[in-house]
């Protein structure tokens, strides 16, 4: 029932000293899916909502993701199985629709990585997890510009260097990096300005009328685009700098889910975790059914084409169109492609250019690779972590201890992990089993945790 903890603790309980006054025993900064996901499964561990604060500008974890969500016209999760809120990994959303349906059908889909609620209900999901753990009573509405740790406590402070809460503990929960736009794209919006014919995936668009459109990326994203036009007669390019993976059905490998896969992972020397870890986290796309009918009809038809290379220009035509220039795989080979349309669904920079992240490298001297941080194993930041208090991260953060770390599932385990190091290992006593049973009987049933 409970999410792995892949990783064993010491089993010493963790900042059990008196608070200062004004300070809370957890700081988490963000306030995202990784905010609340650690929130959550903190609640569940049983400790009380007053000696967690959350800082974060927006007190919806939700309202970014359905942003980009809505964008892109996605209606359905990739797949639910482990990827909802609730602290343990079953039941979950299946579980509950199945109960609501009287049928096994979503459970079996679950089983199989097959069964995909919708964007509407898992929101509502979010939202009422949030609101039965009162994440929303535990937020402090600031934009956090630094974090600096004195005397084994954190002071955060905000954007303007003012201090607004001191915690004994904190969970770096910033998700990621800003939205990455090719470079020849901002070149074109720098002389013609914003451009509808040139746009980020993640920004309003339109489809029609049929046109061609090159879309950029090689993920979901980009996946969800090609629906979308080819739905309204339209012709995709589909461009990828390293080629396309379709038919994985979750953002990685199940095996980074458990020992079976994190184990082995995290034996490797660095350039062989570098190496393994790129490739766990590259973009793929689904097998969905449906998609695949569609796919396969557009290539037969001559309206799909799948491109090796990069994008190295964009110029307009005298006709209004777009010439854009690829550089193919050789690195010396260019191709010209004449669309209606750019799409650049090219994900989110490093997240080491969070500037919070930014700042803590620059102040702690923290190492990196490749714009990942080198986090412990554990989930710790080792220069800023002591046997009293703890620095943790949460979410794409956590990517180098665990290469699923930026999925729900994921941040699962790492919530986990670091509710046993803050609260001591979870206890099997008769009492403390019985109030754990009522806390997670409550959640299910859609009530407000104490």
């Amino acid at each position: 029932m409970e999410s792995e903890c892949a990783f064993p603790s010491n089993g010493q309980e963790i900042g059990a000293n008196e608070m200062p006054p004004g300070a809370v025993r957890v700081g988490i900064v963000g306030g995202g899916f990784g905010a609340l996901m650690a929130y959550v499964v903190l609640r569940f561990r049983g400790l009380p909502s007053r000696e967690i604060r959350v800082f974060t500008p927006d007190v919806s974890p939700e309202r970014s993701w359905e942003r980009f969500v809505r964008a892109i016209g996605l209606d359905a999760l990739r797949s639910e199985s482990v990827a909802h809120f609730f602290p343990t990994d079953s039941p979950g959303l299946a579980t509950v629709e199945a109960c609501k349906a009287w049928s096994l059908k979503p459970i079996l889909l679950s089983w199989f990585d097959r069964y995909h609620p919708t964007v509407d209900a898992f929101l509502q999901h979010t939202q009422c997890l949030a609101r039965q753990t009162r994440f929303y009573h535990s937020v402090v509405p600031c934009v956090v510009g630094r974090v600096l740790k004195r005397d084994g406590l954190f002071t955060i402070s905000d954007d303007q260097e003012r201090p607004i809460g001191h915690a004994r503990h904190v969970i770096f929960a910033v998700g990621h990096g800003h939205v990455v736009a090719p470079r020849p794209l901002a070149e074109f919006r720098e002389t013609h300005g914003f451009d509808p014919r040139v746009v980020h995936a993640y920004e309003e668009k339109q489809y029609a009328p049929p046109r061609t459109v090159l879309v950029v990326g090689d993920g979901l994203t980009a996946g969800t685009e090609w629906v979308s036009i080819l739905e309204t007669g339209g012709t995709v390019i589909a461009l990828s700098r390293t080629g396309f993976s379709i038919g994985q059905p979750l953002n990685t490998p199940r095996r980074y889910f458990s020992r079976r896969g994190i184990a082995p992972y995290r034996r490797q020397p660095e350039e062989g975790r570098r190496a393994e870890l790129q490739q766990a986290t590259r973009g793929t796309i689904p097998a969905y059914p449906a998609w695949m009918r569609l796919f396969h009809r557009a290539l037969r038809k001559g309206r799909l084409e799948r491109v090796r290379g990069e994008l190295i220009s964009i110029e307009e035509t005298d006709m209004g169109a777009l010439r854009c220039t690829l550089r193919l795989p050789d690195g010396h080979a260019l191709r010209t492609v004449v669309v209606h349309q750019v799409v650049a669904a090219t994900g989110f920079q490093p997240v080491v250019t969070h500037p919070l992240l930014a700042q803590l490298v620059a102040d702690y001297h923290l190492p990196t690779v490749d714009g990942i941080l080198k986090v412990r194993d554990d989930f710790c930041i080792d220069e800023l972590s002591t046997p009293t208090s703890v620095a943790a991260v949460i979410g794409p953060a956590a990517a180098w201890a665990l290469p699923s770390a930026d999925s729900l599932g994921g941040m699962k385990i790492v919530a986990h992990h670091i509710a046993t190091l803050l609260l001591g290992p979870e206890s099997w006593h008769p009492r403390d089993l019985f109030q754990k049973t009522v806390r997670w009987a409550t959640l299910v049933a859609g009530k407000e945790i104490a």
